[in-house]
């Protein structure tokens, strides 16, 4: 792959489909970080400076805060400076009810693939958590 001046590189031909079929799959959470982040929401002094701590010990969860921002307000993920900044657009409530959402599996062929991509992205988070500490 080459790359101009006046241009950036191009991604491999079969790049875009990964990414296309990895932005329709919820990252896993993990379960460490869902009842960490909801010990803090649940426990009246959530501040997204603390909130914004416990995500980034989980790159899961902090694809799907921005997953769940681009769905309510595409526009407002152009803007975005860290993670506490997109939990203060888009709101504890909003958060919590990411967290509390129930996994619901299903047996068609597109869903499992989806399951498989669920579970590479389950480990590259687990890893990149035992990685941090």
């Amino acid at each position: 792959m080459t790359q101009t001046a006046n241009r950036p590189a191009t991604p491999p031909p079969g790049a875009s489909r990964l990414v296309d079929a990895l932005s329709q799959v919820a990252p896993p959470i993990l379960p460490v970080s869902r009842e960490r982040l909801l010990s803090i929401l649940r426990g009246g002094q959530a501040m997204n400076d603390r909130l914004q701590a416990a995500m980034m010990m989980d790159p899961g969860m902090a694809l799907a805060l921005f997953q769940a921002l681009h769905r309510r307000s595409p526009r407002a993920c152009a803007s975005i400076t860290d993670l506490s900044h997109a939990v203060s657009l888009l709101g504890h409530r909003v958060l919590q009810d990411l967290l509390e959402a129930p996994e619901t599996p299903t047996d068609s062929a597109s869903d499992q693939a989806r399951r498989a991509l669920h579970l590479h992205y389950a480990a590259a988070a687990q890893a990149a958590a035992l990685g941090q500490r």
